[in-house]
């Protein structure tokens, strides 16, 4: 929600995905400390993902550097469909991978695994809306069946990833601290207030308003896209 709100507010889409990468930091670290009992369970995998997380968050955060604003404005409407598309099939998807048989021993089959992790990783650093969706879905993929430790491991590899983006982009100054910071408040408070709201609320009520604010920024940009002003 942090990105497009800030292409409204004027910001260039480049400018926009950097500073809302900061500002929605704060929120992805709170949520991985609260997970850090979980983390303790896979300490012999951990180094792993998190050198694999910033190397291919720093991958994806350089070729968005390297990409013209024009090129990056005409793939915004796509990446927000993708995302929105992930958030609002994501339970059929997880389940969907996880019902399909695979042998996670074998060889080839990690391979493929580790090639898709690097992949998601890469475009976390790069754009990052929808990452957490599509780790959970490999997560399944690779056997894992305790949906905290999942979400434990989805938090700290996009961290990670998010981490080397943001000093990437820090250090290109195309981040607007002022908006960063500004936000940043904002999504902490909002997502206390959020969660607040939402524990009293049915859960069905609370999807549905995301789906609905999802696709509706999504269409918009689809139409600036077509008919611009």
């Amino acid at each position: 929600m942090a990105f497009p709100a800030l292409m409204w507010l004027g910001l260039s889409s480049i400018e926009a995905n950097a500073t809302s990468t900061l500002a929605v930091w704060p929120g992805t670290l709170a949520t991985m400390l609260a997970y850090r009992r979980e983390l303790r369970t896979h300490t012999r995998k951990l180094p792993y993902f998190i050198a694999l997380s910033l190397i291919d968050g720093g991958i994806g955060a350089v070729l968005l550097l390297h990409m013209p604003t024009s090129v990056f404005t005409r793939l915004v409407p796509y990446l927000l469909l993708a995302a929105t598309l992930l958030f609002t099939f994501k339970t059929r998807l997880i389940s969907w991978i996880g019902s399909i048989g695979h042998d996670t021993s074998s060889p080839w089959y990690r391979c493929i695994t580790v090639t898709l992790f690097i992949a998601i990783c890469v475009y976390g650093g790069f754009f990052g809306a929808g990452m957490g969706i599509l780790l959970l879905a490999l997560f399944g993929m690779m056997g894992m069946h305790h949906l905290h430790e999942m979400n434990a491991l989805r938090s700290c590899s996009g961290l990670c990833a998010n981490s080397i983006a943001i000093v990437l982009f820090a250090s290109s100054g195309i981040i607007l601290w002022p908006q960063a910071i500004v936000m940043g408040i904002g999504c902490i408070i909002g997502g206390y207030a959020g969660a607040y709201y939402a524990l009293r609320l049915p859960q069905a009520w609370s999807r549905l308003a995301v789906i609905t604010i999802a696709w509706s920024m999504t269409v918009y940009f689809f139409w600036k896209q077509l008919y611009p002003i």
